[in-house]
Parts: structure tokens; sequence; C-alpha cells
């Protein structure tokens, strides 16, 4: 394994851990329901364990949720430190938000690395060409945009 991925697979399990103490916090508060707490911990978990055994799909996923998930936890952390809630509640919720969203911003980068194109069998072995797209709907093949040879 890679260390790119090492990396991503220690920054989406850091995510996961926080997003669960977070997500338990907001539960005993009350300000949040079950299906806030499942849902980004399923996903998280999917992707997860897709990375380790280097999904396709996983791969993909990780980078268009990673980016967004990344971007829009920057907005909600600003958002935080903005609001006219009570100091410590600020740098507590503030902190968490800003560690989830480095941690995704973590993992879409380093799935994106050469090393880890080649873990997830993304580059062509005919051209090596590093440019590919799903051959199928679960992305178990893959398509080279360059010389068009599936794998």
């Amino acid at each position: 394994m890679p260390t790119s991925i090492i990396i991503a697979v220690i920054s989406l399990s850091i995510l996961m851990a926080l997003r669960l103490i977070f997500s338990f916090l907001s539960v005993i508060s009350g300000t949040a329901s079950i299906l806030y707490i499942i849902s980004p911990i399923v996903i998280s978990a999917l992707i997860l364990v897709g990375i380790i055994k280097g999904h396709k799909l996983a791969w993909q996923w990780g980078r268009i949720l990673g980016i967004i998930g990344a971007v829009l936890l920057t907005w909600v952390t600003i958002l935080v430190f903005a609001s006219e809630d009570p100091l410590s509640r600020k740098v507590f919720e503030g902190t968490i938000l800003l560690i989830e969203a480095i941690s995704l911003y973590v993992v879409f980068f380093a799935i994106g690395t050469k090393e880890a194109k080649k873990y997830f069998r993304l580059i062509c072995p005919q051209c090596g060409a590093g440019t590919s797209t799903a051959g199928d709907f679960l992305f178990t093949k893959a398509v080279c945009k360059k010389c068009n040879h599936k794998w």
C-alpha cells in the first residue's frame, strides 16, 4: 500500500472518529437526528473499506465527495467562527469542523497522486496514461481517455 493511501486511510479514520464524537454530542444536546449521524459515517466507512481494498469506485467517490465535503465544511467552519455563539462553543465546534475539512482535503489530494492511481489500477496498461474513466456503472473496469483501451 503506497504512503499516500496510508495517509488517506489515517485521515479518513480521523474524520470518522471526529464525526462520531461531534454527532454523539449533537444527539445528546438534542440538535441532531439519528440520520444525521448514520449517513456520513456509513458513507465514510464504505469509502474507507473501498480505499483499503483498492476499488476504483471508492477512489472516484473519495475524490468527488472529498472535495465537496471539504469545501462545505470550510464554509460551515467560517460560519461557526462568525456566529454569535459563546467563544468556547465557537472554538470547540469550529476546531472540530476545521480538522474534518482538513482531513477531507488530505484524502482528496492523497488519492489523487500517481502512486494512488497505480494502486487503484487507473494507469492504462497499454499507453501508460493516467487519465481514465469508468468502463461500467460500478467502475470495475476503466477506459483510457487517450487510447480507449479497456481493462
